[in-house]
């Protein structure tokens, strides 16, 4: 299945984990923690980039894949571009997150866990309570929801496209015909198209922005 870019992972806990721990260090941490960026006024704490990591790392593990040697660097990149979008978000107030999507996507991350104790037990673990999850899980999802209305629902591919795509990839396609075969091509290259159009947007958000990376030790 290809991966959409546009939707925040809840499902793999490890993930999840992170983002709800780093807001919920964020107000203290820094004040003991090595400083890795600052993003206008928000700090991004080496445990957080190292949480970050290693979450990253357990999921391709767990897809069978080899981290790559740039990996933190990337990792690092993908925090500050969750701020940035965050902030925009909040700025424009263009969607809002409803209590049921926020209920849906705990249940989902929960739901990762043996029990009800278990998980309970993890995020006691790392000092977290169910609200604090929550609040995190809302700004995924906020996050997810603006770069869909601010990008992609503006994509569209024609059907000369869709065509030109199609025979020059007939070989993925098996006996599939075009008419068959369209539904996928077109998701396909909204996902292309949205892909660049999000870089763009990201590099517009990074051109107005103040951010400082310090240099690893």
């Amino acid at each position: 299945m290809m991966k959409n870019r546009f939707v925040m992972k809840v499902a793999v806990f490890a993930t999840a984990l992170f983002l709800l721990h780093t807001w919920a260090m964020e107000a203290s941490a820094f004040l003991i923690d090595r400083i890795d960026a600052v993003v206008n006024d928000r700090v991004i704490t080496r445990s957080e980039v190292d949480r970050a990591f290693d979450a990253e790392v357990l999921r391709l593990e767990a897809e069978g894949k080899k981290p790559a040697s740039g990996l933190r660097k990337e990792v690092l990149d993908s925090i500050i571009n969750r701020i940035l979008i965050l902030e925009d978000a909040k700025k424009f107030n263009l969607v809002q997150v409803t209590d049921e999507e926020v209920e849906k996507a705990y249940d989902s991350v929960r739901q990762g866990f043996p029990s009800e104790e278990a998980f309970l037990s993890a995020l006691n673990k790392e000092s977290i309570t169910p609200a604090e999850l929550k609040e995190n899980l809302r700004d995924q999802i906020l996050a997810a929801k603006y770069t869909d209305r601010r990008i992609k629902s503006f994509v569209r591919v024609t059907l000369e496209d869709q065509k030109k795509y199609y025979e020059e990839n007939r070989d993925k396609f098996g006996d599939k015909s075009f008419d068959k075969a369209q539904e996928e091509i077109n998701g396909l290259l909204v996902e292309k198209e949205a892909g660049r159009k999000l870089d763009d947007y990201l590099n517009e958000l990074r051109g107005k922005a103040s951010i400082q990376v310090m240099d690893a030790e």
